[in-house]
């Protein structure tokens, strides 16, 4: 096992279709405390070419370094915004591969994300 935690797979399943974060909050009562991570079935998760590391590892690795909640991002194109989370923040200091968070704004529209992002 190359990470320091064990894998285990629970399935949790959401009654009513009600976003991702509420399919996260059903399965607070499984996860309590611990770090876990979120592989949604519908998302294909690769590295960019050339970096032997995959995209989970990646994520992983970010919170080993940093004990901070991690997400994995990709840029995404005006016209595909109103199907995407998109955020704002600056870059570590520290670690440029890392991005601190300031601000979401699940799925905006193009004029929300000028403003806000």
């Amino acid at each position: 096992n190359r990470f320091a935690f064990s894998a285990r797979l629970r399935i949790v399943i959401q009654e009513k279709p009600q976003g991702s974060g509420h399919a996260v909050l059903c399965a607070k009562d499984i996860v309590g405390e611990r770090p876990f991570m979120v592989l949604l079935g519908d998302h294909v998760y690769l590295s960019d070419r050339g970096v032997p590391v995959t995209c989970a590892s990646q994520v992983v690795q970010a919170y080993q370094r940093t004990g901070l909640s991690a997400s994995g991002l990709d840029i995404c194109t005006e016209e595909t915004l109103c199907v995407n989370g998109v955020v704002t923040g600056f870059v570590d200091q520290i670690d440029l591969r890392i991005h601190r968070l300031t601000d979401s704004v699940e799925k905006p529209d193009a004029q929300t994300a000028k403003i806000r992002l």
